[in-house]
């Protein structure tokens, strides 16, 4: 299914989420939707499932099916179990068979006609899979990580993590022509987001996803669209490319704003020293000419907030250990007899199913836990930083500016404004009560109080959350660098694998450690080769690993179809070669006075720039 946007637009109060002038998103593609929390991402995808009306424009779509992973249980199932909940999707195929089920109670006395009849529904019942749609159901809720005692229980009397798996199930039983996912892989554990992949890159039609999963966007996304000031911008896949050529069209948008403002000053200032003298037509010619000049808009900074851990403390070799320590929580047991040692300067990640004790697990080594035996030593010496899941542990009725103070009563507020400004928190925002604040906007905060300590192990419960790509990364970078040790639960696989040094693992009660990050211990964690290569087909394998023309590929070495590879290595360099004087030309003065010259020179530009991220595409094909 194609979709096309067109001239569309949405505002609240006054202020303009959405102004997308055309955009399309391509038949039977996989595109990512990328943009910084708050941005209209949720907003977008409403108005293309036609659940929010826009103040504007249209949305053209193809004949066919469309469905969006709801945020909230249709009222029609806030009653129902969760198989009945996911079977939802399959209603019509339940109904053809209740039909059959009656042809069948008086066949015997069914007239030709009606035979007939009960041939054609039964052909049609078996095309669409009739007979299989209560195992895919099955199949569906166990790769989401439900178990078969799960299958009766009420909605009702399931977690908001687990209603809203129970939805994904739901969409995707419903094999759409176009899937919206909005944060599919949230609430999943490490598994079931690995299924999730598997599932999602063996479809083969239309889907756009909402995720800050980088692992998940580079295994599908064939392209990224980037939602920024209310408007899109095609990109291609995978993330690092996205990334660089971002950064690459930043560039260019600062130089152009820039130099059209070097004219516009140059030019306002002719007219100021010439207006009243004897260049008067020439300086009122100017004048005209200046009115009509398309000004650029000022180019929107990314912005970047500051974290640096400070250094940590001083501690002994050995920070913690447990010998056959287990937790009960209300007679269950949470962990039996695990046994483990924390060393200085490890990272660690704990990983496992939704509720098999990883927080638990955070929780007693901050002696916050249930009722424990065994023995746990702490080195005396030991500064815990801890980070809560959901933010947790902030004061709701203090300011930002209150909470922070409160870390550090003797420091002066200029001091910690500027330290706060870092994270984002300036102006009158400052004043801003905890508890008006979003979710990633606490999760700033707590790491801001992380930075005014100095803790020598970091404890950190599901950090990621709530926060968008870019903070994530920069966490990352700030927690690689960070020469402490550190404990941590994500289900950010990306976010794992650039960290940690062991992997502590925790199934059925017990904890197994493996040395290395998930890419390392892949096929003994899940019994898969590492990344999931064995999934994969040539062009998502192509995908997932990024190449530049030069490089020799294995195929290519083999003799693949040498010289078509060199011929579209040709069409690369003259494609490079022409934006390069297209961007020189988008410099010049006439352009940059002239609106409808600058608009031509910028369509061709995105024009050559597709052009050339699909001669890549067929560059990587031949590749392999």
């Amino acid at each position: 299914m194609k979709i096309v946007l067109d001239g569309l637009i949405k505002e609240y109060a006054g202020q303009r989420i959405i102004g997308i002038d055309s955009f399309e998103f391509r038949s039977g593609k996989k595109t990512v939707l990328l943009g910084r929390n708050g941005c209209g991402k949720s907003t977008l995808f409403a108005l293309i499932a036609g659940s929010l009306e826009a103040d504007a424009g249209r949305v053209i779509r193809d004949k066919g099916s469309l469905a969006l992973l709801e945020q909230e249980f249709p009222p029609r199932l806030a009653g129902a179990t969760l198989f009945d909940t996911a079977a939802d999707a399959c209603a019509h195929l339940a109904g053809r068979e209740r039909e059959l089920a009656q042809y069948e109670e008086n066949f015997s006395g069914l007239c030709e006609v009606g035979q007939m009849r009960y041939a054609a529904l039964r052909e049609a019942y078996e095309r669409d899979g009739g007979y299989d749609w209560r195992r895919e159901v099955r199949k569906v809720l166990e790769g989401l990580h439900f178990c078969e005692e799960d299958f009766a229980r009420g909605v009702r009397s399931f977690s908001g993590g687990e209603r809203r798996r129970a939805l994904l199930a739901r969409a995707l039983l419903l094999e759409p022509d176009c899937l919206l996912l909005d944060e599919p892989s949230n609430h999943l554990d490490l598994e079931a987001a690995a299924w999730l992949e598997r599932w999602l890159a063996a479809r083969r039609k239309t889907t756009l996803i909402i995720t800050h999963d980088r692992r998940l966007i580079d295994a599908l996304a064939d392209e990224i669209a980037e939602l920024k000031g209310g408007s899109l911008e095609r990109y291609p896949a995978p993330f690092a490319a996205f990334r660089e050529e971002r950064m690459q069209r930043r560039a260019i948008e600062r130089k152009q704003w820039k130099a059209q403002q070097e004219f516009i000053e140059r030019t306002e200032d002719f007219i100021r020293k010439n207006l009243a003298g004897q260049k008067t037509k020439q300086a009122q010619a100017r004048r005209r000419m200046l009115m009509r000049v398309e000004r650029l808009k000022t180019p929107e900074r990314d912005p970047h907030w500051r974290l640096k851990l400070a250094r940590a403390k001083q501690e002994s070799s050995e920070l913690a250990r447990a010998e056959n320590l287990s937790v009960r929580y209300q007679d269950a047991v949470i962990l039996d007899s695990i046994s483990f040692a924390v060393y200085r300067g490890e990272k660690i990640a704990v990983i496992g199913a939704n509720g098999s004790g990883k927080s638990t697990l955070l929780k007693t080594l901050l002696g916050a836990g249930a009722e424990s035996t065994g023995e746990l030593y702490l080195d005396p010496k030991l500064a815990i930083g801890y980070f809560p899941q959901e933010g947790g542990g902030l004061d709701p009725e203090k300011t930002v500016l209150e909470e922070i103070m409160s870390d550090a009563p003797l420091a002066g507020e200029e001091e910690m404004r500027s330290m706060l400004g870092g994270f984002l928190f300036s102006g009158d925002h400052v004043h801003t009560r905890v508890a008006d604040l979003s979710g990633g906007e606490k999760s700033r905060l707590l790491l801001a109080r992380l930075f005014l300590r100095q803790p020598n192990l970091l404890i950190m419960d599901e950090v990621t959350n709530h926060l968008d790509l870019e903070s994530r990364i920069l966490l990352e970078n700030a927690l690689m660098e960070y020469d402490g040790s550190l404990i941590f639960v994500s289900h950010d696989r990306a976010f794992i694998d650039a960290i940690a040094t062991s992997i502590w693992d925790i199934r059925g009660g017990r904890l197994t450690r493996y040395e290395g990050n998930i890419r390392d211990n892949e096929e003994r964690l899940y019994g898969e080769k590492k990344s999931g290569s064995a999934n994969k087909d040539p062009e998502e394998a192509s995908r997932a690993a990024p190449r530049t023309p030069g490089a020799k590929s294995s195929l290519y070495s083999r003799g693949a179809n040498k010289f078509r590879m060199e011929k579209i290595e040709k069409e690369i360099a003259d494609l490079e070669q022409e934006l390069n004087i297209l961007q020189e030309e988008m410099l010049r003065p006439n352009a940059l006075r002239d609106g409808r010259i600058y608009a031509g020179l910028k369509l061709r530009h995105t024009e050559l720039s597709e052009q050339l991220h699909t001669r890549y595409a067929e560059w990587e094909t031949i590749c392999g």
